[in-house]
């Protein structure tokens, strides 16, 4: 056995480093995306409005919110229209009820 360990200790060294690192990359840089909530785009919509009333929950500028929502929805400008189906960063879990955007929505006139 040792003679085994010193002919391969090295081999074995980076095989067992490369495996840690391996499974520490799929655990700290996996992006689920089944974790974000997906929304359909209503009349009215913009990314703005709809930045303005998530941001806050992902402790995101408006700036930051709008753009992650266009590189995670491949968007080449910032125009939705009403119909578009878009991930937004805001875990399904700490959803907010859409129904109450909505009505903010409707309240402030946006």
């Amino acid at each position: 056995m040792q003679a085994i360990w010193k002919k391969y200790s090295y081999a074995i060294i980076l095989f067992t480093l490369t495996l840690c690192f391996g499974f520490a990359s799929l655990i700290l840089f996996s992006d689920e995306e089944h974790a974000y909530k997906e929304i359909k785009v209503e009349d009215g919509d913009s990314l703005w409005s709809i930045a303005h009333h998530y941001s806050d929950e992902k402790n995101m500028s408006i700036d930051e919110f709008i753009s992650w929502v266009q590189t995670k929805n491949q968007l080449k400008s910032n125009v939705i229209k009403a119909g578009d189906e878009i991930v937004i960063p805001v875990e399904v879990n700490n959803d907010i009820n859409t129904q109450t955007f909505k009505s903010e929505l409707a309240l402030n006139g946006n």
